[in-house]
Parts: structure tokens; sequence; C-alpha cells
């Protein structure tokens, strides 16, 4: 849970020095408490292995999920099939932002923070499961539809292929914008041979790169999650 509660701390831009000031240390105690609060609800998710095709992933079942732009090209360079992922923390967790937003915001600040660090939790693990799947295999990191060059507008195609709506009440809108609010699309590359680098520490689609303390003592949170 410690490492969780760092990220949490990162999410809230706290990491850092600021962590060991009295109100960090405070905000980090608050961050735990919410964190072990969340741990009695485990993210849910889904592993759908494609086929890698020109300008898409392929489920079992023949849906397309459409792979536009060059990120998701690079990524999956000599990767014959990828899993696609969708994690989410479930409407249980908007009601319960909801309800605090209305009672005190800066708690509600915090617990978008824990929950954002809790369904990258969950995707972690889920990342964990499909690695021992796949003895001898190697791994893409894992990238998401509204970074890089790698659209939104796949979403809808990308619940559809992995029957995320039905396996885990998760829907998109007319902005391709997921409910419930902590949900997590991902792709992960699996292939035969070494991934070069910049394939497996993939700070270039990474919502917190900007600032980012790992970044800057010359380590990846890839590393750091999937590794330890």
């Amino acid at each position: 849970m410690h490492r969780i509660a760092d990220e949490a701390m990162r999410y809230l831009g706290a990491g850092g020095d600021g962590a060991s000031t009295a109100s960090g240390q405070a905000l980090r105690a608050q961050v735990e408490k919410t964190l072990a609060e969340l741990s009695s609800t485990p993210p849910r998710y889904t592993l759908t292995i494609c086929e890698v095709q020109p300008g898409a992933l392929v489920s079992p079942a023949g849906q397309r999920i459409p792979t536009p732009g060059t990120l998701a090209q690079k990524m999956l360079d000599h990767c014959e099939s990828a899993a696609a992922l969708v994690c989410t923390l479930g409407a249980d967790f908007d009601a319960k932002l909801l309800q605090l937003q209305h009672r005190s915001m800066a708690d509600a600040v915090i617990l978008d923070a824990c929950g954002s660090a809790w369904v990258e939790h969950g995707c972690d693990e889920a990342e964990i499961v499909l690695r021992s799947k796949f003895p001898g295999k190697h791994f893409t990191a894992r990238f998401s539809p509204g970074y890089g060059d790698l659209p939104l507008q796949i979403q809808p195609d990308f619940l559809t292929a992995t029957s995320a709506m039905t396996r885990l009440g998760v829907t998109v809108n007319d902005r391709c914008l997921m409910s419930p609010r902590k949900t997590v699309t991902a792709i992960i590359g699996i292939s035969d041979a070494p991934m070069e680098p910049s394939h497996t520490k993939n700070c270039a689609a990474c919502p917190l790169r900007e600032g980012c303390i790992a970044r800057e003592s010359g380590r990846t949170c890839t590393e750091e999650r999937i590794n330890t």
C-alpha cells in the first residue's frame, strides 16, 4: 500500500520534498486512511487477447479495435498479439465521490487522487496476471486511448471488443468519456522478441510525465510497479 500512497501523493502534487513537511505528513496520513478504506473494494478488470493487424486489434470474436497513429504502430511493432485491458472501480466509487463533494471538496480531491492510484494498481495487478499467463514472452508498457496520437474515439470499439459493458458495467458517451469515472482502457503488446527500451518505458504516454519524480531520478514507474 505504501507505493500506491506514493502514487496518490503524486496525483495531489505532494510527492518528493513536499511529503516531508508537517502538512505533507498530515496529507499522507489521510491518503493512507482513504486507501485503506478503498482496499475493501478491489478494482475489477477484464483482459482480452487480440491479434495485431495493420491498423487494428482483432478480438477472438472478430471485433476490431482501430489503432490509428504512430504511437500504436511503434508500440506494437513486432507484436503478433496484444492484450486489451479494461479496469474500473465501478459505480459505487462514483457515488461515494459525489456524496463527498457535497460535504468537503478538499476530502473529495483526496479521494479522487486515491481513486486514480487505486485503479492504476488494478491495472498493475491485471498486468502481473497477464505476464504469468504468457511465460517467456515480452511485453510493451501499457498505453491508452487519449495519449499520443491514439484517439479517444476508439473507446466505443474498445468496450465492445472487450465486452466491458456487460462484464464490468462500463459505458461510453458521445464525447468518448467512460462511466464509471475511474475506468482505464489500455493496450499491452505481447511479443516473442525482447522489446526496445522505448517500448517498455513509455513515459510519452503518461499523464504525470511532467514533473515526475521517478523520471527525475532516472527510473520509470513501470519498472517500480511491475518488477517489484
